[in-house]
């Protein structure tokens, strides 16, 4: 599956979250339970883990059958590929970048903001602060990748070029949101948003082996297939020794997960043409 292909997954996932979930109906519920003072420990747990859900599902629509193809990460060099101009189902709802953009904090930072409140126990200030921080972190972030994203498609012989331009920018992003937090919290409550910045990343590794195999139950595969597979999907994914804070609740971040590529191509040359045609590839 080629570049463009999972760009365009990306966004028709935040489509298909936009609609599944109800912008109207989900701001209520997060408003609901932000302003709810007298809410019970394990009803505020148990929204909290569902706001979460929501969230990675945002972020990992573009996961789908990932391991099966090439998959795309920023981070690391990808082999050209032809330009393709890719359509969108006509039954799908194109929604404008700025409304995206506006509904990031909704769908994206009010999870992470509400599970962050309750971890690092942070004061009203501290909670409008960060709300305003993240909130930012992740619209500029998005700027970055609409810039990266407009300037692939336009000048495809240039994508590496604008591909550094926007590493170099979320970089600088994370930097400056950063150095806000040394500002905002203590000491141990960056200790904490570490822990959970890294229990974050292990959460989307578990999700994308599952994924995996939930995209690899529709084929018939072989004894031999199955063991191979079990064994270098063990190695296709893995965690960063330093996780940027920022990356939960910023879906055009750099992911806070890397990819194995060599283990990736590994799996792809398991699979039949029957198989692969099965898989879309």
């Amino acid at each position: 599956m080629n570049v463009l292909k999972l760009l365009c997954m990306f966004f028709s996932g935040f489509v298909l979250a936009y609609l599944w979930l109800g912008v109207a109906t989900k701001t209520d519920q997060v408003n609901s339970v932000a302003s709810t003072q007298h809410v019970s420990v394990s009803s505020l747990s148990a929204r909290v883990a569902e706001l979460e859900a929501a969230n990675l599902n945002l972020r990992e629509q573009v996961a789908v059958l990932e391991l099966p193809v090439a998959s795309y990460d920023l981070s690391k060099p990808q082999p050209e590929a032809p330009y393709e101009q890719t359509t969108t189902p006509s039954d799908l709802k194109v929604i404008p970048a700025a409304e995206i953009k506006s509904k990031l904090q909704v769908f994206s930072v009010q999870p992470v903001l509400l599970s962050l409140s309750n971890q690092l126990q942070l004061d009203d200030a501290q909670h409008d602060a960060l709300a305003q921080l993240l909130t930012s972190k992740a619209q500029a972030d998005f700027d970055a990748w609409q810039t990266f994203d407009k300037h692939s498609r336009s000048e495809p012989d240039n994508r590496d070029y604008y591909q550094q331009r926007y590493m170099d920018v979320i970089g600088q992003n994370s930097v400056q949101y950063q150095r806000s937090l040394e500002n905002t919290l203590t000491a141990e409550q960056l200790e904490q948003y570490k822990q959970y910045e890294r229990a974050q990343a292990k959460l989307s590794v578990d999700q994308k082996l599952s994924m995996l195999n939930n995209s690899l139950t529709s084929l018939n595969l072989s004894a031999f297939q199955k063991q191979e597979i079990r064994r270098l999907s063990a190695h296709i994914y893995s965690i960063p020794e330093v996780i940027d804070l920022g990356t939960s609740g910023s879906p055009y971040a750099n992911p806070g997960v890397k990819t194995n590529f060599e283990k990736l191509a590994q799996i792809r040359a398991l699979f039949s043409e029957e198989q692969q045609h099965k898989l879309s590839l």
